[in-house]
């Protein structure tokens, strides 16, 4: 039996190489920022072994494309806040976005906030026990993955899924 969810990818510009890695296994060196929205699909088989059918979506972090984005959180079931290690100004939009996220979703939407890049742990500049924290203090689960050696990308995936499916959408 395979199930649906809608899931929103959420924040950063190395947003769309955590889609891109796990959707098509590639990475872009030069990838373009999102312009408005892009759609994804693909299947993921989560821990009973039941498989999900999961429609991702890249909604654009630029200013300019919010009113636009906001009409995509409807729906969805769960959600994936981006920010990079390696920039401490994305990792202080994160609270914003995680307000956005509940706001205009329902309060049972599942959340994950992602710390990408963790092959460049020498140039961090958020360190992991930040997340954590704030991770902690916002209820919300925190991991840190790799876009470009795609580590922990597989399990962010079966991690969301895996949350989704308990609740009982």
């Amino acid at each position: 039996m395979c199930h649906g969810f809608l899931l929103g990818v959420w924040f950063c510009n190395s947003k769309s190489n955590i889609l891109n890695r796990f959707v098509h296994n590639k990475f872009e060196h030069d990838m373009k920022a999102t312009v408005g929205v892009e759609f994804y699909s693909t299947k993921v088989t989560i821990e009973n072994g039941t498989q999900v059918g999961l429609r991702l979506w890249d909604t654009a972090g630029q200013e300019r494309y919010r009113a636009i984005t906001k009409s995509y959180y409807r729906g969805s079931v769960g959600a994936i806040i981006v920010y990079d290690i390696t920039n401490r100004v994305s990792f202080s939009h994160v609270e914003m976005w995680l307000e956005e996220v509940k706001q205009n979703t329902d309060s049972n939407c599942q959340i994950i906030l992602v710390g990408n890049k963790s092959d460049l742990s020498d140039e961090r500049q958020v360190f992991a026990r930040e997340g954590k924290i704030f991770a902690r203090d916002k209820n919300v689960l925190l991991l840190e993955v790799s876009a470009l050696d795609s580590s922990g990308i597989e399990t962010l995936f079966q991690r969301i899924s895996q949350m989704v499916y308990e609740k009982d959408w």
